[in-house]
């Protein structure tokens, strides 16, 4: 059994959404077919003991989840954790840099198209000294 944390790459997952679909899932599980259950980051404590209790009785089940698990009971059912790094995905937006918290986080992905040099200046910089000091 594998647990698969933000890692989505060759892996077909069958998104559960709530209680009454995780139970029709079990009904109608055929033993021995390998599926990749997800997303246990929204599943709530009803959902977790039906879980756990199904992938008890069919090892063939993996999991999905989009966050971290802290359910260390669930944790010890998996053989293993595929896990990819969280990313922060740059948006290159001047406004959206001059409303945030202006620590080396934020210029880094709200200005990514600069250069470290710039990105250290900025969160010091006024608006308009901003401007100019990213139009050189």
């Amino acid at each position: 059994m594998r647990l698969y944390v933000r890692n989505r790459t060759n892996v077909w997952i069958t998104f559960i959404h709530d209680t009454a679909e995780l139970k029709e899932f079990v009904a109608n599980y055929v033993p021995g077919r390998r599926f990749v259950v997800g997303d246990l980051s929204l599943f709530n404590q009803t959902m977790f003991n039906i879980l756990l209790k199904f992938v008890e009785e069919n090892p063939m089940i993996d999991c999905y989840s989009s966050q971290d698990i802290m359910n260390p009971i669930l944790l010890s059912r998996f053989v293993e954790v595929v896990k990819d790094s969280i990313s922060i995905a740059p948006t290159f937006s001047i406004e959206e840099f001059q409303n945030s918290s202006h620590d080396y986080l934020s210029a880094y992905s709200f200005l990514d198209g600069s250069s470290n040099d710039k990105k250290l200046r900025a969160p010091i910089c006024r608006p308009t000294m901003l401007k100019l000091l990213l139009s050189l």
